[in-house]
């Protein structure tokens, strides 16, 4: 009879020890002392650690007792193996602190309890201090098929001690497709997933390289996306999604930079140093592809502090997509390229995009077979262009990881802003006084039409039909005058306002 009971029992904790688990919630309040909780593992090659339940209410996150790990009488790694599960998948957060010192601690899978040459590391590591804090891994983008979480804490001295506590784990809180930002208009973005766990999705909005406390909080329930509306055009935000696993537990945080469209920000022409760009980001109202971003390194920048850097990636295409044109592209499209890296770029094609999301609506206008390592400046005549596209691209066909180029000081003049297109009409204007800090005059032979008076970034400032027109209100600077006569010809001079 006691065979049997001891057999009975022997079976019953083997399965309680081994059974596969779905959740863990752990705060070691009802662990047996310098015990690890059911179901978990311990392995170290250091001689005489120690590593279980430890009451010492200074110690713990929260209550009296925490998993405190000790070294003892050496240096080096200790693994904390979780309950096997079907695949370590999931969302893991813990809390912890060191004591006498600093340590590290990485997050990881194994697929055996007990052979730890079979952990691999999963995201980045974490220092630890004497200050708890949180530590987060979503194991969802893990693509091995093993069977153990685990928790590896490495200690540089004997005398380093971690806590650990507030241990959760959920393998059924996840979204069963990555999270994604479509659609991107001048004031919203979707966002899509699939889910069929967890209560709800949270989703925090702030401004780009802000403090995430500072944005708007939204919340979704909908198993498939949500829609963030009221947003500015041609903007950077960092979004901030995680999924409320239950009424106490949420996944990490998982930051995203994305951008809003310029689709309602034409513009007539283009004259961009890429100075109001943020390093490392799209520049405003430009479009690209992954890789295409400004910089401030000096092999970069041609004129002031910035230009723009197209990647290098064997068999990679790259496209620099300006911002909307409000008419069809006609004129003279000017860029200075330089070779930053060594290999001579090639397979640079200069065209038009009908949709800068879509770039396979891309038409080649003219191509640049080699890109030297001297500031050059090309120029692209859109004469011949028959769409009706709206935006300029700089297409790279990359054939390797050195094949980088740098772009700078960008310009487009339509035809009807280009000071060649006079000459054939044979019309001439005079401007004076210019510089002018008030007033202009403007004396031709035929009868005036329309005065137009265009910033450099193509934006009409101030329209007229006077031949006498007050600048006072203009900012100082150097703005494009366009005249049109009564018989439709067209001429553009440059005017200084003072």
């Amino acid at each position: 009879m006691k065979s049997k009971l001891h057999f009975l029992l022997t079976l019953f904790f083997s399965v309680s020890v081994f059974a596969q688990v779905n959740s863990v919630s752990e705060t070691f309040e009802t662990v047996t002392e310098n015990q690890l909780p059911v179901g978990w593992q311990k392995y170290s090659a250091i001689s005489g650690y120690t590593a279980g339940a430890y009451t010492f209410s200074t110690w713990a996150y929260q209550g009296t007792k925490s998993l405190m790990i000790n070294p003892a009488f050496g240096s080096g790694d200790v693994f904390i193996v979780l309950p096997q599960t079907i695949n370590a998948r999931g969302i893991l957060s813990l809390y912890a602190k060191s004591i006498n010192g600093n340590a590290t601690l990485q997050l990881g899978s194994a697929t055996s309890n007990t052979d730890m040459s079979t952990f691999t590391a999963i995201g980045s590591s974490y220092t630890i201090t004497s200050t708890y804090s949180n530590v987060n891994l979503d194991l969802n983008l893990h693509t091995r098929n093993d069977e153990y979480v685990v928790i590896k804490t490495t200690h540089s001295s004997s005398v380093i001690k971690v806590c650990l506590d507030n241990i959760t784990y959920n393998t059924t809180c996840k979204f069963d497709t990555p999270v994604s930002f479509v659609n991107p208009t001048d004031n919203s973005i979707d966002l899509t997933w699939l889910t069929d766990s967890g209560t709800s999705v949270d989703i925090q909005v702030a401004a780009n390289n802000q403090l995430q406390s500072s944005g708007t909080l939204y919340n979704s329930t909908s198993n498939s996306g949500y829609t963030i509306s009221g947003l500015t055009p041609s903007t950077h935000y960092d979004v901030y999604v995680r999924m409320n696993c239950n009424a106490s537990f949420s996944s990490p945080w998982v930051k995203y930079d994305v951008k809003t469209a310029c689709s309602a920000l034409a513009i007539a022409t283009i004259n961009e140093g890429f100075e109001s760009s943020s390093a490392g980001q799209t520049p405003q109202c430009w479009f690209n592809t992954e890789s295409v971003l400004a910089q401030t390194f000096a092999s970069a920048v041609r004129t002031g502090t910035k230009g723009v850097v197209l990647d290098g990636v064997s068999g990679a295409t790259r496209y620099l997509v300006s911002p909307k044109l409000d008419a069809n592209i006609d004129g003279t499209f000017t860029f200075y390229a330089k070779n930053i890296t060594g290999t001579a770029p090639v397979n640079v094609v200069v065209g038009t995009i009908a949709n800068p999301n879509d770039f396979s609506t891309f038409t080649a206008i003219q191509t640049i077979t080699s890109i030297p390592n001297t500031w050059t400046q090309y120029s692209v005549n859109f004469s011949s262009n028959s769409t009706s596209d709206k935006y300029i691209a700089v297409k790279h066909l990359s054939t390797s990881a050195t094949d980088r180029f740098a772009i700078d000081d960008v310009t487009y003049l339509p035809i009807s802003l280009n000071s060649n297109y006079f000459e054939t009409n044979n019309l001439r204007f005079d401007l004076y006084p210019n510089p002018s800090n008030d007033f202009i005059n403007i004396s031709l032979d035929s009868e005036l039409k329309s005065v137009e008076i265009y910033s450099l970034q193509g934006q009409k400032v101030l329209s007229s039909n006077k031949k006498v027109i007050s600048i006072s209100d203009l900012s100082v600077g150097i703005y494009l005058i366009r005249v049109e006569d009564e018989n439709g010809n067209i001429a553009t001079q440059k005017l200084m306002k003072q």
